[in-house]
């Protein structure tokens, strides 16, 4: 799925908004949910092929390792295992961030918006 294609038909439909829906949610909040849906799904698609891909490397890394390092390998594999949690926290403290950045983003985008079209009237 093409990620400018998704953007293109989403801001057709902002386009079509009426003036009240428009000053009530506000250009640069719309144009910053439309690019953040469409990175979203974009990374949705690259997630859904790490799902299969890693479990698959993982198995076929471990049994390679056990064949070559016999009990070493197993050590690695549990040394693996234990810090893999750490990932998880990893990226639960990168998407706060993320969070409080779109926030930020939100309010750029927003009094931009308001400074151009107060230029243009």
């Amino acid at each position: 799925m093409d990620m400018f294609c998704v953007v293109g038909s989403i801001f057709r439909r902002a386009f079509r908004l009426s003036p009240d829906s428009n000053q009530q949610i506000g250009q640069g909040k719309v144009i910053n949910m439309v690019s953040t849906d469409a990175q979203r799904l974009e990374n949705t698609q690259d997630q859904l092929q790490n799902l299969i891909d890693l479990p698959v490397n993982l198995i076929i890394a471990s049994f390679t390792l056990s064949l070559y390092l016999d009990a070493s390998a197993l050590i690695g594999i549990v040394v693996l295992l234990i810090l893999s949690p750490l990932s998880f926290l990893f990226s639960k403290s990168t998407m706060k961030v993320q969070k409080e950045l779109m926030q930020i983003t939100d309010r750029r985008v927003k009094r931009t918006t308001e400074a151009i079209h107060s230029i243009k009237v």
